[in-house]
């Protein structure tokens, strides 16, 4: 009977210990499944090279997906050139789904002697800073570390643009085509400057062409030249997130079209369709002029000039 009684006893331990190991492993189960899933992420790029196989494999914590309307989080990625002969990256983040109205715009810029692996460092420390509170908005937050740098005890020195928001263009280009009767010869270039702030808009450009044209006939040589040149300026001051007012300028010569000189001065009234402060997203302007321009006009066969003034407008 004793003996009866130590084998029931340790079945009892035995079934006891099988039921709490199964047991345990249906919670560890229930926490799996109630663990939600790492948020999708869709990566909207229209730069030349936004490294997405390096963040890929750096911010593997996320799903990423192809479509952007499955996407919890979309980041669209724009690449401008600066004053430095770098570009300025604006990252946008837009929250979808349970994300709905969160949303983001964080930027960096590159200096022309960086290296791809310092451009994609920046980038993926920028991407990580900008969708951090998304992830903590989720049950993974506890996953999440951050960490900030020990202070310096010296004061940091805030550096400012040494270019005050200018950006400088220049250009030119030529091309020749000839045979033994005959030649082609045209040289162009262009310099252009803008200030562009969220408060006013400055543009300055200046261009310059001449073809020359040769033909032998008869041991005889003829020479056609054709040259213009141009200068233009327009200021537009904000007036509000769509409209603004300023004016415009243009200065124009050109021989072909019997002109020695044209000027237009008149005001400019701008709207634009999306918030100024989009407009490293997106801008879609609209510039009103309406003035006079007056033309000295070459008369045909003769060195006279006669003046014209000619109600102008236009938009642009």
């Amino acid at each position: 009977m004793a003996k009866k009684t130590i084998h029931l006893t340790k079945l009892l331990k035995l079934c006891a210990s099988f039921l709490s190991f199964a047991l345990l492993m249906i919670v560890i189960q229930l926490a799996r499944a109630q663990e939600s899933p790492p948020p999708k992420l869709f990566l909207n790029c229209t730069s030349w090279n936004c490294f997405e196989d390096f963040i890929r494999t750096e911010l593997s914590f996320f799903d990423y997906v192809r479509d952007r309307f499955e996407a919890d989080i979309q980041v669209l990625i724009i690449s401008q050139e600066n004053a430095a002969g770098g570009d300025q990256y604006t990252l946008t983040f837009l929250g979808g789904h349970h994300f709905t109205g969160m949303q983001d715009t964080l930027t960096f810029s590159t200096r022309q002697t960086d290296t791809d692996d310092m451009v994609r460092n920046q980038m993926l420390r920028v991407l990580k800073q900008g969708l951090l509170p998304f992830v903590l908005k989720t049950p993974l937050a506890h996953q999440v570390e951050v960490s900030f740098p020990i202070r310096k005890v010296e004061e940091a020195l805030i550096q400012e643009d040494p270019w005050n928001y200018w950006v400088f263009n220049i250009g030119s280009n030529a091309y020749f085509d000839g045979e033994s009767n005959r030649s082609y010869l045209s040289v162009s270039g262009n310099v252009s400057a803008s200030r562009i702030t969220p408060q006013s808009k400055l543009n300055l450009t200046a261009g310059y062409n001449q073809n020359i044209t040769r033909f032998d006939i008869d041991n005889t040589t003829f020479e056609a030249r054709n040259k213009s040149y141009n200068i233009r300026a327009l200021y537009v001051k904000s007036l509000s997130e769509h409209w603004g007012l300023g004016a415009y300028y243009r200065g124009f010569h050109s021989i072909f079209e019997n002109i020695d000189f044209s000027q237009i001065l008149s005001p400019a009234l701008e709207y634009s369709v999306f918030p100024i402060a989009d407009n490293t997203r997106r801008q879609f302007r609209i510039i009103i002029r309406l003035g006079c321009a007056i033309n000295i006009i070459w008369k045909k066969l003769s060195s006279i000039k006669t003046v014209k003034c000619c109600p102008f407008s236009g938009s642009m």
